[in-house]
C-alpha cells in the first residue's frame, strides 16, 4: 500500500536538514516528494495544530513548546511517499508506522541535542534504533529535546498540510510532479535554451549553479540549493540527489507512459525558458548535446 507521509524538522534541527533528508532518500520505500520552509511562524500556535491529532498530554506539548520557543523559529515539512507502508504495534498496544518511525528515532539519536559530547555510533544498530522506536532503549548523553517529528497516517499529514494551504487529496499530482498536460514535442537547439534561476532570469545554461556544479564546483551549487531549500526550492535538488540523477542521466526516460523531456516556452528574445528540467539540460549541454526534444508550453 501506498501512502503519502510526512517530517517535520524543527528549528534546532534545521541546520542537519542535508544529513537528515540523505536518511530518508536512502531509504527505499521512501520517496521525497516536497519539501518546505516556514519561517517567523507562530509557534505556539503551529506546535498545537500539529500535535492537534495526538494523544500527547498537555504537559507534554507545553514542555514541548517551552524548549522549541528558545530555537531558531522556523521548520521544514518535508512530505514523502511510503510506497510500502507498514504498520507495527509497541507493547503498549499503540500502531505505529515501522519506515518513519525508524527513521525518526535515528534522527532523534544522531542529532537531538547532547548534555555532553559522546561517540555513539557503535550503538547505533538495527536492535537498538527499533528498541528505542519502543521506548525500550536510549543514550542517556542525548536529551528528549526531539529535532524531528513524524505523521502516523495520511489523516495526520491532511491536518499538518493546513499549515502551508494545501489540500492533500487536491494537491496529489503536484506532489508527485505529474502534469495532465498535453503539450507539443519540438527538437530545439540546446543554445536557444535559456533558464531562471532563483537569482536571475533567462540566463544561459552555461552560467546556472546546475552546470557550474557539473564543472566540479560543487560548493557554490550546495550553497544555493541549501539557501533556497523549501521556499522557492521545493524539491529534493540537493548535490547527493544530483549525482543520482547524473549517474543514471537517461534522457526522456519513459514515466507515467511519456518520454521525460524538459519543459520549455518561448521568450520574447526567440529563445526557450525552462520552465521544469535545468538539472536535465544542463547534462546535455555538458554532454555536448548539441539539440534535444523538449515539449513547449504555449499557453
Amino acid at each position: 500500500m501506498k501512502t503519502f507521509q510526512g517530517f517535520i524538522i524543527w528549528g534546532h534541527g534545521s541546520k542537519y536538514i542535508e544529513y537528515i533528508l540523505k536518511i530518508i532518500r536512502n531509504n527505499n520505500n521512501l520517496s521525497i516528494l516536497k519539501i518546505f520552509k516556514k519561517q517567523d511562524i507562530n509557534l505556539q500556535k503551529t506546535i498545537q495544530h500539529i500535535y492537534e491529532l495526538d494523544e500527547y498530554s498537555k504537559e507534554h506539548i507545553a514542555a514541548k513548546t517551552q524548549y522549541l520557543l528558545t530555537c531558531p523559529n522556523e521548520l521544514y515539512l518535508v512530505i514523502i511517499l511510503d510506497k510500502n507502508t507498514t504498520y507495527k504495534q509497541k507493547p503498549n498496544g499503540h500502531k505505529y508506522l515501522y519506515q518513519e518511525t525508524i527513521i525518526k528515532w535515528l534522527v532523534r539519536l544522531l542529532y537531538n541535542p547532547r548534555t555532553k559530547n559522546v561517540n555513539i555510533e557503535d550503538k547505533l544498530t538495527k536492535e537498538n534504533i527499533e528498541n528505542a522506536a519502543i521506548q525500550k532503549f536510549w543514550i542517556p548523553e542525548v536529551t528528549q529535546n526531539h529535532v524531528i517529528h513524524s505523521t502516523d497516517s495520511e489523516k495526520e499529514l491532511e491536518h499538518i498540510l493546513k499549515l502551508i494551504n494545501l489540500n492533500l487529496n487536491q494537491s496529489k499530482d503536484y506532489l508527485l510532479n505529474k502534469s495532465n498536460l498535453s503539450l507539443p514535442i519540438i527538437k530545439i537547439n540546446i543554445d536557444n535554451i535559456v533558464a531562471n534561476t532563483c537569482e536571475a532570469n533567462e540566463i544561459p545554461i552555461t552560467e546556472t549553479p546546475h552546470f557550474i556544479f557539473l564543472l566540479g564546483k560543487k560548493k557554490i551549487y550546495r550553497k544555493y540549493i541549501l539557501k533556497y531549500l523549501g521556499t522557492i526550492i521545493k524539491d529534493d535538488h540537493l548535490p547527493d540527489k544530483f549525482e543520482e540523477l547524473i549517474r543514471n542521466f537517461e534522457y526522456g526516460k519513459i514515466f507515467d507512459n511519456k518520454p521525460s523531456y524538459a519543459i520549455v516556452k518561448k521568450t520574447k528574445n526567440n529563445k526557450y525558458v525552462i520552465l521544469d528540467g535545468v538539472h536535465r539540460v544542463a547534462i546535455l549541454k555538458k554532454n555536448g548535446i548539441d539539440s534535444a526534444n523538449f515539449y513547449v508550453d504555449n499557453s
